[in-house]
């Protein structure tokens, strides 16, 4: 049986509740375990906090990164050249990634953490205020949202005072 290893420090954040939603998961072909530092027994490492990888770590038999953005820091790049695969939620992250030099063949986009997608509830934006003629507040913005975001994972509520 295969095992992933989903590595990530517990510190109260919304890291925690990805890596949380990964474990849930309960497959019948491999076993996930949970850490907060490498596993060099199990088939994957999943690094839900990628940067807590560091340079200097050794490479596993594979080594997948969820891909959240970029600080700059040289050593970022190491790490991405080290992963084997990375996750990132979005086309932006990808293109991130991309202007890295990170091959294509190793970037995958998953919006929901690897959780089933009929498992997922859509997350509800809801707006209630009053609008002006002046808008001068910024109104047209909040209404191009429901175009801008995806429908799959939001639904709009707006009431108008």
């Amino acid at each position: 049986m295969k095992t992933i290893n989903v590595v990530n420090k517990k510190e109260n954040w919304i890291m925690d509740k990805i890596a949380d939603e990964i474990c849930y998961i309960e497959p019948k072909d491999f076993k996930i375990t949970r850490s907060e530092t490498t596993d060099n027994n199990a088939d994957v490492n999943y690094w839900v906090t990628w940067k807590t990888f560091r340079p200097n770590y050794p490479k596993t038999k594979f080594d997948m990164m969820f891909f959240t953005h970029l600080d700059g820091y040289d050593w970022e790049k190491v790490i991405l050249d080290k992963s084997d695969l990375i996750v990132c939620m979005s086309k932006h992250g990808k293109e991130v990634l991309l202007s890295e030099r990170v091959p294509e063949s190793k970037i995958r986009i998953c919006k929901y953490f690897g959780v089933s997608v009929n498992k997922r509830r859509k997350i509800i934006l809801g707006i209630s205020g009053r609008l002006y003629n002046t808008k001068r507040k910024g109104e047209e913005i909040i209404l191009k949202l429901p175009e801008e975001i995806d429908k799959d994972i939001f639904s709009f509520y707006f009431k108008n005072d």
